[in-house]
């Protein structure tokens, strides 16, 4: 019958909602946006509007690291810097050392 289990409708609906749920999905919305939510108000708790600003930055680097993750990455080391500061210093100077980005320079980054 048309819409059953095996239908190319159904089969659309798969892969569409597989595509939502892919493998480190959940990982990158962790990383990508509750954590530097989290960061962003611990470190500016006081102040809602750099709070709201520390949020957009964020945000904006992380969607650009999609497109190029150097440029990205560089534009959420200075977010990190401008809004997270004294707080994190010492975390940002754990990742401004690093110099390439492979497994032990995350670990290091993400134990901090």
């Amino acid at each position: 019958g048309k819409g059953g289990p095996k239908s190319p409708e159904a089969r659309k609906q798969r892969q569409r909602q597989g595509k939502k749920g892919k493998k480190g999905g959940m990982k990158h919305y962790i990383l990508g946006k509750l954590l530097p939510q989290a960061y962003c108000q611990v470190a500016n708790e006081k102040d809602a509007t750099r709070m709201e600003e520390c949020n957009k930055c964020f945000a904006d680097g992380m969607k650009k690291m999609k497109k190029d993750k150097k440029s990205g990455g560089e534009e959420v080391m200075a977010c990190s810097e401008k809004y997270l500061n004294p707080d994190y210093k010492e975390c940002n100077d754990v990742a401004k050392a690093v110099t390439e980005w492979n497994k032990d320079a995350k670990k290091e980054v993400m134990k901090c």
